[in-house]
């Protein structure tokens, strides 16, 4: 195959990447900031299922908006780290994918 064409399939392959990507990224942000608080309200309320029910051991110690404060710190915490590895495999895809079609280009443009 010609290096154009490694390249445009490449391309594809980077925007796929790159739209799943957003697309969980999505989900994530739905699942941390619509799901999980509810989820940790009826935990504290202990309505949800035993075992996360049992998860919420000190109740009377701290109360409900403590837990919220310290989910919205590991959802942020997770979100940023998760950004990062991102970008960094993308990055990385993108580098080798330009190294390795200039190496066919050069090939094939000097057979040997």
């Amino acid at each position: 195959m010609n290096p154009d064409g490694d390249l445009f399939m490449g391309i594809k392959r980077i925007r796929f990447l790159l739209v799943l990507l957003c697309a969980l990224f999505g989900l994530w942000i739905v699942f941390a900031k619509l799901a999980m608080p509810s989820v940790i309200e009826s935990m504290y309320r202990g309505e949800s299922l035993p075992i996360l029910n049992s998860l919420m051991t000190a109740r009377a110690a701290h109360p409900v908006e403590e837990y919220l404060r310290d989910w919205e710190q590991l959802a942020r915490h997770i979100t940023v780290t998760a950004i990062k590895y991102d970008c960094l495999a993308l990055h990385c895809m993108v580098t080798s994918r330009k190294g390795q079609c200039a190496q066919r280009r050069i090939k094939s443009e000097n057979p040997s």
